[in-house]
């Protein structure tokens, strides 16, 4: 695993991250991904001993997180995994009532926090934003398009591990229907978040024996 016993893994984005965690119904750690990955890394690997720190909050955009993202540094991370795009493009859409970010912002405005956590040290962890829609040519997966397009761009420009979703997403769309991994298309169920941390331990794996191979 790249994660090493002392460690801090900070995760941020919007309510996908959040799952619940800034309304305290669910812990620190809210009831999505992050505390699945979590209860996964205590399972497989018991000796590390690890500090897991969720910045989810509900309704971000890249621009908001830009805004608090001192405090998500302050956390000092050892590793900083991101999953931040969806309310960009949402709200770009004719019938949303909010601001939302461009694509060109977004990408200027992911690419300040990357500069400004590649001063800490952190390791970067980018995934991908997706949609749960089958519609492959959709308005919406063809509007989400180049911000996931951008983020797999950034982890390029600053070797961040890339974690593809979308692909993943549609894959299991072929086995069970939409519904069975999100509602609404945004929010995942329990069994689409138990996929996103199960791909994102797969790409920690794949790039700990990419490491040891090439050492």
């Amino acid at each position: 695993m790249l994660f090493r016993s002392g460690e801090t893994i900070v995760f941020a984005g919007d309510s996908i991250t959040d799952a619940g965690r800034t309304t305290g119904e669910f812990g620190e750690l809210g009831s999505g991904y992050v505390a699945i990955l979590h209860s996964l890394l205590l399972t497989l690997r018991p000796q590390l001993r690890i500090r897991v720190v969720n910045e989810g909050v509900s309704g971000d955009t890249v621009l908001d997180l830009e805004k608090r993202w001192s405090e998500v540094l302050a956390h000092k991370p050892d590793w900083l995994v991101m999953l931040i795009g969806i309310n960009d493009y949402w709200r770009t859409r004719p019938e949303s009532e909010k601001e939302g970010v461009s694509a060109a912002e977004y990408e200027d405005a992911y690419r300040r926090l990357l500069e400004q956590a590649e001063e800490t040290g952190a390791g970067l962890i980018l995934m991908e934003p997706f949609l749960v829609d089958r519609d492959i040519r959709g308005q919406d997966r063809q509007g989400l398009k180049p911000y996931s397009t951008a983020v797999a761009k950034l982890a390029g420009e600053t070797g961040a591990v890339f974690v593809p979703l979308q692909i993943e997403f549609d894959r299991a769309m072929a086995t069970r229907a939409p519904e069975f991994w999100s509602e609404d298309r945004v929010h995942p169920t329990v069994a689409g978040h138990a996929l996103i941390a199960g791909k994102l331990l797969t790409a920690l794996q794949c790039c700990e024996e990419a490491a040891n191979s090439a050492a």
